[in-house]
């Protein structure tokens, strides 16, 4: 669905297996494997960050998500979906996380990310029972200031 709609695609998995799955599709331009707890700030940017049913393998989402922030263009999108809760993290049966929408829009605010959507889907079937989601939407504002300063800037000349 993306690879029509991007210059450059690229996917990354803890799991060999899953690798080796993304590249019989012949849709990547990268393939990497990578532990997403583990990620650094590094100086490339992305206009979309898309996690489907990633981040309910993590946990707390801290971490992640500003990685997230710190690694979008400016304007550029985070998109992912988590299994709902009602707390704002709990660990299910299924070892998975699901989380709250609260929890969700605290982290994202605090992150420095706009524009925050969040809306509820049935992620997937298990075991014959609808597995509740939320999937959530977030931008980077356009305009970010690492610091300020005496607004001279916005003054028009």
């Amino acid at each position: 669905m993306l690879r029509g709609r991007c210059g450059w695609l690229g996917g990354w998995d803890i799991s060999a297996g899953m690798l080796r799955q993304a590249e019989a599709k012949g849709l990547y331009d990268s393939l990497e494997k990578r532990d997403l707890s583990q990620l650094e700030i590094g100086a490339e940017r992305y206009d979309l960050i898309l996690a489907a049913d990633v981040f309910i393998y993590l946990g707390a989402l801290e971490r992640i998500i500003a990685w997230c922030a710190g690694s979008l263009a400016k304007g550029g999108v985070l998109a992912f979906t988590v299994e709902k809760g009602e707390a704002p993290l709990t660990l299910r049966e299924s070892r998975r996380f699901a989380h709250s929408a609260e929890y969700l829009h605290g982290l994202l605010a605090d992150a420095g990310l706009a524009e925050i959507r969040i809306g509820e889907a049935v992620l997937r079937h298990d075991r014959g029972e609808d597995i509740a989601g939320l999937v959530v939407t977030a931008a980077l504002p356009q305009l970010h200031r690492e610091g300020q300063g005496d607004g001279e800037e916005a003054v028009p000349a």
